[in-house]
């Protein structure tokens, strides 16, 4: 991202994290003992941070996992559409060896470990009450529109002194074993989406929220520069190499290869994107002054540490990967500081969406957002050749993790649905939180949305859960009046995953839309990934986080609804296009 003057903090932080240096820290390999969080950190003896793995499957385990799941060569973006792609859930799954639940301290041996599983076929969900179509089908089902959604990656600055590692008591994501992976596994899901979009391009990728963790500038910087495409820097401060060399630990600096310059990208504010630890518009009297030196009183200084053998000798030693210690190695309450880390502000968060080189400007945000401050937007035309509106809202309250919609934006949007139906345009609603955690208006703000039956399809983020919620229609009104919600699970947090959603028209006054999981890949390895994902189930498995799968019929389904007579008669002169979903 270029340098904007009307964001000058974030402008330095983008061009130290993402053009590579660290923030006024020294050279690679400066260890000052004064600045190391706990112990010396071990290396690796044969200098690899990866494992066994394939081509987005499981990691290699020495048992039964992590069988070859296609050629990574092939798969890659840029190729010609006819090489094969990575493999959706609907063709093979990631699971663990063990179930992705607390393991109450058993069988640490397979803690973290996975192998290729069965894919899980779609499950066709008619809540809405639709059934069949009213009409003869005019002809074969038709894709009308193609989304890519990811959400809550919280790519965090695990060395800052703002962090509460150790204030579980109060938020969730105190400390995660996985979160030093953020960046590399957006940009993992990123190269795996742009080979799905090399075949056939979606018409945007929606992102709801979340994705920093603390409202940094070197966070923001982190996420823009991955979604840009460049030299990123997960580093901050001085410059660590944990195991000695390029590309071998998550430290280390990556060429990000952006979002496809054939994919427009839509953003979409989330509580760690505006407050301080994702809860706090502030908390000086306990968050440390990210820039400084000092660490926070309920935290410790993390230094990138990869031990030279696991923590506890029970774990297996593959993949081989970064081993990571528990957050209780951590103990200096110094750390190295770095300006880059400074908190920014809501209008700062805005200004960073505009003059970067993926499109389209703003990312749905325009100047009217930057002259308000408001972050809640409509885009018409979302869907090409399909008279379609986008309303994308800011959910974020002024502090705490629960959602919140005020009068102005409340009839703002209602405004917008009322606007999109008398253009008779099918209506996408976006939003970081979904409507449970919407509170005050959430009662109202489904029933404004049941009021219209232009209305198909409402995505969130926020729950780190695959969930997908009918909203059938209410009084007496007809199913059409009838819509589905939409949840996506985390990209930080088992099982780090992203959602594809197909809009179809069955011809005869219905229509469907598919949910397709889908795992980023992994090249063969060893891959610096592998600890990635072997963290991201352990934590799972040692109690520390919940396991965001979902249930099957929250993954993979095919979600009937009825279109509006007016709208399935435009629909009628739309050329026909093939389910993209039905070769996955």
């Amino acid at each position: 991202m270029r340098p904007d003057k009307r964001f000058p903090q974030l402008s330095v932080c983008c061009l130290l994290a993402v053009a590579g240096c660290g923030g006024g820290g020294s050279g690679r390999g400066d260890k000052d003992a004064d600045l190391d969080a706990g112990a010396d950190s071990g290396t690796d003896a044969d200098g690899d941070a990866g494992g066994d793995s394939d081509t987005g499957t499981g990691t290699g385990t020495g048992e039964d996992g992590g069988e070859d799941a296609g050629e990574d060569a092939s798969a890659d973006a840029g190729e010609d559409a006819g090489t094969k792609l990575p493999p959706t859930t609907v063709a093979e799954t990631i699971v663990g060896l063990l179930p992705a639940a607390d393991q109450k301290g058993e069988n640490r041996d397979k803690w973290g470990l996975t192998k290729t599983g069965p894919g899980e076929p779609y499950l066709p969900r008619d809540d809405l009450g639709v059934g069949d179509g009213t009409s003869e089908p005019l002809g074969p089902p038709s894709s009308i529109g193609y989304i890519w959604h990811i959400t809550d990656a919280q790519i965090c600055d695990e060395e800052s002194p703002a962090r509460l590692i150790n204030g579980d008591s109060m938020y969730e994501s105190a400390y995660r074993t996985q979160e030093s992976w953020g960046a590399l596994m957006l940009d993992a899901a990123v190269r795996t989406g742009n080979a799905f979009a090399a075949k056939r391009p979606f018409d945007f990728l929606m992102v709801t929220g979340d994705m920093v963790d603390n409202k940094q500038g070197n966070e923001l910087s982190l996420f823009l520069g991955v979604l840009e495409g460049g030299e990123v820097n997960p580093d901050s401060a001085k410059d660590d190499d944990p195991i000695p060399g390029p590309g071998n630990d998550q430290h280390d600096p990556f060429e990000a290869e952006g979002v496809s310059p054939l994919v427009p990208w839509y953003d979409t504010l989330g509580n760690h994107d505006d407050l301080i630890l994702g809860n706090f518009a502030t908390l000086d009297w306990l968050v440390a002054d990210p820039t400084g030196t000092i660490v926070s009183a309920l935290s410790a200084a993390v230094r990138p540490t990869c031990l030279d053998h696991p923590w506890y000798p029970a774990e297996s030693v593959t993949p081989a990967r970064c081993d990571m210690p528990p957050k209780s190695y951590f103990k200096s309450m110094i750390t190295a500081p770095d300006p880059a880390r400074a908190f920014y502000s809501r209008d700062d968060w805005l200004a960073a969406h505009f003059g970067t080189r993926t499109g389209p400007d703003g990312h749905g945000f325009t100047e009217d957002n930057l002259n308000t401050g408001n972050a809640y937007y409509a885009i018409e035309g979302v869907l090409p050749g399909v008279p379609s509106r986008l309303i994308v809202l800011d959910t974020v309250a002024a502090e705490f993790q629960d959602g919140e919609i005020d009068d102005a934006q409340f009839a703002w949007f209602v405004t917008e649905l009322d606007s999109a139906e008398a253009a008779g345009e099918v209506i996408i609603v976006a939003s970081h939180h979904p409507v449970s955690w919407v509170k005050g208006k959430g009662a109202a703000f489904t029933a404004a949305m049941n009021a219209h039956p232009n209305v198909i399809l409402h995505l969130a983020g926020h729950t780190h859960m695959n969930r997908i919620t009918p909203h059938p229609a209410k009084n007496g009104d007809p199913p059409e009046n009838g819509y589905w919600e939409v949840e996506t699970s985390a990209m930080l947090v088992w099982p780090s995953q992203m959602r594809f959603v197909e809009i179809v028209d069955n011809r005869d006054g219905t229509g469907d839309i598919y949910c397709t999981m889908v795992n980023y890949r992994i090249p063969q390895g060893p891959h610096v990934l592998d600890g990635a994902r072997f963290y991201s189930l352990y934590d799972v498995q040692n109690g520390s986080n919940e396991n965001g799968e979902g249930r099957p019929e929250d993954r993979n389904a095919i979600l009937r609804f009825a279109w509006p007579q007016a709208i399935a008669d435009t629909l009628a002169d739309v050329p026909h296009a093939d389910v993209e979903s039905l070769n996955f």
